[in-house]
């Protein structure tokens, strides 16, 4: 199983590997998308703490944060649709309001970060 090994994997690479970020999203990715076809909750909340894991490890100025912080968003997105909790929604979007900050006017990414942070406030 796919998430067995992206564990497996994150087990062996060392605390403070270069790369740790992206092995924590990758085993988040895989249980957003188990969640999605299972509907386990503790998938989708085991997702969310991931995703906050590989976003502590993009600080200010990291060339992942803005899709890091647009991930953890989209996972507390879906979590606000299936429990209208408000906290997850407000997360989601001071999360994507940070994303668009991160992406001038002309930036590849800034439609679909506009896009993600109107689907917030719809």
């Amino acid at each position: 199983e796919s998430i067995a090994l992206h564990r497996q994997a994150l087990r062996l690479l060392p605390a403070r590997h270069r790369s740790r970020a992206l092995y924590i999203t990758r085993l988040a990715i895989a249980l957003r998308a188990r969640f999605a076809e299972s509907g386990c909750q503790d998938d989708l909340r085991e997702c969310i703490s991931l995703h906050r894991k590989a976003l502590s490890l993009c600080p200010q100025g990291h060339s992942d944060r803005s899709q890091s912080l647009s991930r953890l968003a989209n996972a507390y997105w879906t979590r606000f649709e299936l429990c209208g909790t408000p906290d997850d929604l407000q997360c989601a979007i001071r999360l994507d309001t940070e994303a668009l900050e991160l992406h001038l006017v002309g930036h590849p990414n800034r439609t679909p970060a506009l896009v993600a942070l109107a689907m917030d406030l719809s």
